[in-house]
């Protein structure tokens, strides 16, 4: 009944004023663990993208669609592909039914994460006139758009999470967890507690530019770049007892790696982060203890720890 609301609703939209045999109604709902799709259209309309009249008579029956099951797939759905943030979603459980005066084809569809996106490219076959009316209910977000001509690409509006599953929580965290163990970030660490005095402040500086970063999703280069440039002025600027406060950047750099999303994820990327900065914090702070008795080896470090995290920048944007 919801799908007949749906399609009766579309039929008498003052937006879709051209006659129903050129429009083609789509509707995407979900549900627990899948997406569904419903496809209504008439039967002329279907019979210009799939040879659907299996027996010949000019008449579409039940049976028709049955045989030619194949030739719906291959006509319809695979010229509507739907993608989840850039990666095909895997569809399933195709089923055609004749209806009074339409024809509703189903099928349910298994996406991942990120945008949802449609090209309704069966356009390209039929007469100019053709538009396709889309709507969406996903968590009981409603949305419709409009397809036609040279304009097939569709995106669907998703609501943000109100909740996060346990596996994805763990993911996330487990993120924020080893993106301060790779390279520049536990050189960037190391230089920062052998250079600045590992004071409240600091600590505070480090963490909030890590928190601020996780927000922003920008280029990949932008990480590698802020703790370059952060590396560079801790190195100038060693002597200045205002030296802490290159914590700030370096840990906006930290933060913008695998940086961006939903609050609730980002929420568990940083508390991930925050546990390797305990980590990699506590020897970092004593081992600079021990090089502030030994100048020389001291500097050695610093440029040493500077160096890598420039070079390594290098090597990746190269």
């Amino acid at each position: 009944m919801k799908r007949l609301a749906f399609f009766l609703f579309c039929l008498c939209s003052g937006v879709a004023r051209a006659h129903d045999a050129d429009v083609i109604y789509v509707l995407v709902e979900a549900h627990a663990e899948h997406l569904e799709e419903t496809v209504t259209l008439t039967a002329s309309s279907l019979g210009q993208l799939a040879p659907v009249d299996a027996d010949g008579d000019s008449e579409l029956s039940q049976a028709d669609l049955d045989a030619r099951a194949d030739s719906v797939r291959v006509g319809v759905w695979e010229q509507m592909p739907l993608s989840a943030g850039g990666k095909a979603c895997v569809r399933g459980d195709e089923r055609s039914t004749l209806r009074e005066g339409f024809v509703e084809l189903r099928a349910q569809l298994s996406c991942g994460e990120g945008e949802l996106r449609q090209d309704f490219r069966f356009l390209s076959i039929l007469p100019t006139n053709y538009r396709v009316v889309l709507g969406s209910q996903l968590d009981g977000e409603r949305n419709r758009a409009f397809a036609q001509g040279t304009l097939t690409a569709l995106s669907i509006s998703r609501p943000t999470p109100t909740h996060l599953s346990q596996e994805r929580f763990i993911e996330r965290l487990q993120d924020g967890f080893a993106r301060c163990f790779t390279l520049q970030a536990v050189a960037a660490i190391f230089l920062l507690f052998f250079t600045a005095k590992p004071r409240p402040s600091t600590v505070a500086l480090l963490v909030l530019g890590m928190v601020g970063g996780s927000f922003l999703m920008l280029p990949g280069f932008a990480s590698g770049l802020t703790l370059s440039l952060s590396a560079i002025a801790l190195l100038s600027k060693r002597q200045d007892p205002r030296v802490g406060l290159a914590a700030s950047p370096i840990g906006l750099g930290l933060g913008l790696i695998g940086a961006g999303g939903p609050l609730l994820e980002v929420g568990a990327l940083c508390l991930g982060s925050t546990l390797g900065l305990v980590l990699i914090s506590a020897p970092s702070v004593l081992i600079g203890r021990i090089l502030q008795r030994r100048p020389l080896a001291l500097i050695t470090t610093q440029r040493v720890l500077g160096a890598a995290i420039v070079v390594s920048f290098l090597v990746r944007l190269g």
